[in-house]
């Protein structure tokens, strides 16, 4: 653990002790993946506390003092203490950068100007190194360690280790001592794979923008090649197509918006939504549940047509059965090469649940009475061999025969009447969308 409560000791323990991991000095297991876990967060957490800036540039001027103007130094400190005492989050960074313009600039001698430009450019440094705020801080000690880890494990990603070895020894020749720390550190490589793995967990954890040089390094880990490497490349390369993609929210009301915005007359517009290759059942399930009845009504269609893609859809039209139960009834036909088609006999059809205009509330509630230990979103969907209507009676029989509860879709399969005929390829489904099986009571 970090020997200091203070921000600022404890982010540069962090870093000085991640640093010196990658470089290959790890502790045995299970000590270092809990040494891992523990800095890890300590830089993190380090890194977002708004007083780290401040203490830092404390510790520059501290060593600046009797080397600059003691006239720019209080106007420094007074200004940290005017953001310590207010609540402000934002450093002071451009009143610090110009009181230190406006004093090289009042600096007549040449060789002055040379030599406090020299002095000050700690300063300079820290000022450029906080200007990004917390999420910036975050990202460029990501960008840092991430770097030190490719730059070694690069070098051993093409061919056998020996012929690495060989190349790595031609290109430093005068520096052997290079070479030492590069094999030392590959030859940890598992070790630190733990410690990479942590900190690329840290990017959707903590919300970062995967941009420019946080981008760059994450196409490099993700074409690392050697057989110890696999692990992180994996890991880079999900969290480049994770951060490509929108997050949740603004999926959501792009598609509540659309759905919302589409009436029956305009049922053509919702076919973007049907054909859109972006993932976006979740968003359709929660939509559901949704107290706009037309973005209910919305997303049971365009749930049904994404599902049913492959198929031909020939009718489709939404019931409200009850203002928390909606139920969608359609019609498609099999593909010809469908293996459904060539079964004629009784058990080669499936009943699951259909819906008529008789299907009452009351059935349902017979059928699902098992209570959820926890609210559940049910769904029930069917294929019959017939599209007319079936009799309420044989709902019931067929539904209370066998049935199947799941968070996606729950399915229930029975044998149809003898008197159904199975001609064709034309099917009838239903598929019904409510909360909880309370709400039937």
């Amino acid at each position: 653990a970090s020997p200091s409560k203070r921000p600022l000791q404890k982010f540069q323990f962090a870093m000085k002790t991640l640093t010196d991991m990658l470089d290959g000095f790890c502790i045995p297991e299970p000590f270092f993946s809990e040494m891992i876990t523990v800095q890890v967060r300590h830089l993190m957490e380090a890194a977002r506390n708004p007083e780290l800036p401040m203490l830092d540039l404390q510790d520059v001027l501290s060593s600046l003092e009797g080397r600059i103007s003691s006239r720019l130094l209080t106007s420094i400190r007074d200004t940290l203490h005017d953001y310590s005492q207010s609540e402000s989050v934002v450093f002071p960074y451009d009143k610090i950068t110009s009181l230190m313009d406006t004093h090289a600039l009042s600096i007549t001698k040449h060789t002055d100007r040379e030599r406090f430009l020299l002095d000050t450019q700690n300063i300079i440094s820290l000022i450029q190194r906080y200007r990004g705020g917390a999420h910036g801080l975050q990202r460029d000690v990501l960008v840092q360690h991430l770097t030190r880890y490719r730059d070694v494990e690069e070098k051993f990603s093409v061919g056998s280790f020996d012929k690495c070895l060989d190349t790595l020894r031609e290109q430093n020749r005068d520096t052997l001592d290079t070479v030492v720390q590069c094999v030392m550190a590959h030859h940890k490589v598992a070790a630190r794979n733990i410690l990479v793995s942590s900190l690329l967990e840290c990017i959707p954890r903590y919300q970062m923008e995967v941009t420019g040089e946080l981008k760059a390094v994450l196409e490099s880990l993700a074409e690392l090649a050697s057989p110890g490497t696999t692990r992180v490349a994996l890991l880079a390369r999900t969290t480049l197509i994770q951060a490509l993609q929108p997050p949740y929210e603004a999926v959501y009301h792009r598609v509540q918006e659309t759905l919302a915005e589409v009436d029956l007359s305009q049922q053509e517009a919702l076919k973007e939504l049907v054909v859109s290759p972006s993932p976006i059942f979740d968003v359709l399930v929660d939509c559901l549940f949704n107290a706009n009845s037309r973005v209910a009504r919305n997303a049971l269609e365009v749930y049904i047509r994404r599902s049913y893609l492959a198929y031909k859809l020939t009718s489709l039209e939404v019931k409200d059965v009850h203002p928390k139960l909606k139920l969608v009834e359609f019609q498609f036909t099999l593909p010809s090469s469908h293996p459904n088609i060539v079964r004629r006999s009784m058990s080669g059809s499936s009943l699951k649940l259909s819906a008529s205009s008789n299907l009452s509330l009351s059935s349902l509630e017979e059928t699902f009475c098992s209570p959820l230990s926890s609210p559940q979103r049910e769904q029930s969907s069917g294929a019959l061999p017939h599209v007319g209507p079936l009799p309420h009676a044989t709902i019931a029989q067929a539904v209370s025969s066998s049935k199947l509860k799941s968070t996606s879709d729950a399915s229930v399969q029975s044998h149809p009447p003898h008197d159904l005929p199975l001609k064709g390829c034309d099917r009838t489904g239903v598929m019904a969308a409510f909360h909880t099986l309370k709400e039937l009571k």
